[in-house]
């Protein structure tokens, strides 16, 4: 039974594997549950098994002829050592399955996690079963109560060997789907960080854009601003300059004001020096000398404090018409300097204008230039054109004249060949020859060629001369 098996087993798997390693994998695999569904006696699973090698690894290759063939024989191989070796380990202990660290050519294909000598060994390592009551020698064969307790020991070695392979299988399949669901759970949360930098940078794109927007508005202000305050400056400066002037013009007014005050004063002084006081004697002699004295001190300073008044009073009013004067000139002043002000304007204006006027001039001139040269080259070859169709019509009369000629003396050349082909036909047919009949009247042809030449004056015809000449052929 167990022969049939491995051959049915060997049959189904070796036309998908194409490793030899994971091929014999995959059958200690299928023995492995082939053997669980025997001991559950449930032969529905045992059947699916047989149908359904691959139902564990349905993603491995087809292999060749070859391959399965060699497959084939090493299944059988096994089997038989398997069965074999089965009968004489029957009452061996079970030892102590330990998952030893294979090297790395001995692992098992396709990342499974299994070790193939182990998981061989595991799968059709010795079966033990429970140590017997009384130690009997070994026989060659057994009876069937000895084979029952056999078989239920080999069936729960088999059991605890196929729970411990679940446990082995099952660990690597954990550790894959913890890591699968580790990646995954790192690649959502990169993927949101990536959203959340997309979004704060999108945001930080719209801040930008916003304060770029206010801090052109500011600019495009201050700049507006400082054209006013430019202006401004020159205003001021332009008054500031004016005030000056006048300040110059007032101190030169006032240093003349003095000298002339002084002037006026050291005359007064001069005439009063000057002017001498007569004292007669007939005044009575008990007159107080120092008294008089008090009294013209008194009369001069009276006259001196007069003529002080009168002389603040005229420069006041001196002042206040020069102030009036110098009033009238800023404001004067000031008309001229924004007169002038629009003038240089207007002058700048129609200094734009003119430079415009003078570019599309110049514009003009050079597309006059230009159409001008496109003209006299468009006439040139115009010219050239009728001066070559001139000489082809010359070149073709010409030779229409000489093909006429040529078609004479050809036609000339010819009736003289017929004949003579009509005499020596003649001759040939034995008749008498006459050679007046061999004369043939010879065409000749006159060519008459009539050159007309007029002179043209202002498109009226001055004077014209005909040409007449004639040849023969």
């Amino acid at each position: 039974m167990f022969c049939i098996f491995y051959l049915y087993l060997s049959v189904m798997v070796s036309p998908y594997h194409t490793d030899y390693k994971y091929c014999v994998c995959m059958v200690s695999i299928m023995c492995r549950e082939a053997s669980r569904a025997s001991l559950t006696a449930n032969p529905l699973e045992l059947e699916t098994i047989f149908e359904d090698p691959l139902r564990l690894y349905p993603h491995e290759p087809v292999s060749s002829a070859s391959k399965q063939h060699e497959l084939q024989i090493q299944l059988l191989l096994c089997a038989l050592q398997h069965r074999r070796a089965g009968l004489a380990r029957l009452h061996a202990p079970l030892p102590v399955l330990l998952p030893a660290r294979p090297s790395g050519r001995q692992r098992v294909r396709r990342g499974r996690g299994l070790w193939v000598p182990h998981l061989l060994r595991v799968v059709l390592g010795p079966c033990a079963a429970r140590p017997p009551a009384a130690p009997s020698p070994p026989r060659p064969s057994v009876s069937g109560s000895s084979g029952g307790a056999i078989c239920t020991n080999e069936k729960a070695a088999m059991q605890h060997l196929n729970d411990r392979l679940a446990s082995y299988l099952e660990t690597p399949l954990q550790l894959i789907l913890e890591d699968l669901r580790k990646k995954v759970f790192d690649a959502t949360v990169d993927n949101a960080r990536l959203v959340l930098q997309i979004d704060n940078a999108r945001l930080a794109a719209d801040d930008f854009r916003v304060k770029f927007e206010s801090e052109l508005a500011i600019r495009q202000s201050v700049e507006a601003d400082i054209v006013g305050l430019r202006k401004l400056i020159d205003d001021t400066n332009m008054g500031r300059l004016n005030l000056e002037s006048e300040i110059e013009a007032l101190r030169e007014e006032l240093i003349f004001l003095k000298k002339n005050h002084d002037n006026e004063v050291m005359v007064l002084r001069n005439q009063i020096a000057e002017s001498g006081v007569q004292v007669d004697v007939d005044a009575p002699k008990g007159q107080d000398l120092s008294q008089i004295m008090e009294e013209i001190r008194a009369k001069y300073e009276k006259m001196a404090l007069k003529n002080q008044q009168e002389l603040k009073t005229w420069h006041e009013t001196q002042m206040s018409e020069v102030q009036v004067q110098v009033s009238q000139n800023t404001e004067a002043l000031q008309g001229a300097h924004s007169e002038v002000n629009e003038l240089r304007r207007q002058l700048q204006t129609l200094e734009i204008e003119l430079e415009s006027q003078k570019t599309m001039k110049g514009a003009l001139e050079g597309t006059l230039r230009d159409t001008e040269l496109r003209y006299n080259m468009e006439m040139e070859k115009y010219n050239n054109i009728i001066l070559q169709l001139e000489a082809e019509l010359t070149q073709l009369r010409l030779n229409i004249q000489q093909q006429t000629q040529e078609y004479e003396s050809l036609l000339n050349i010819k009736m003289k060949l017929e004949a003579e082909i009509a005499t020596y036909r003649r001759l040939l047919d034995g008749g008498d020859l006459k050679f007046q009949d061999a004369v043939v009247d010879q065409r000749t042809v006159k060519t008459k060629v009539m050159t007309v030449t007029e002179t043209l004056v202002d498109g009226k015809v001055v004077s014209s001369s005909r040409e007449t000449r004639e040849s023969k052929s």
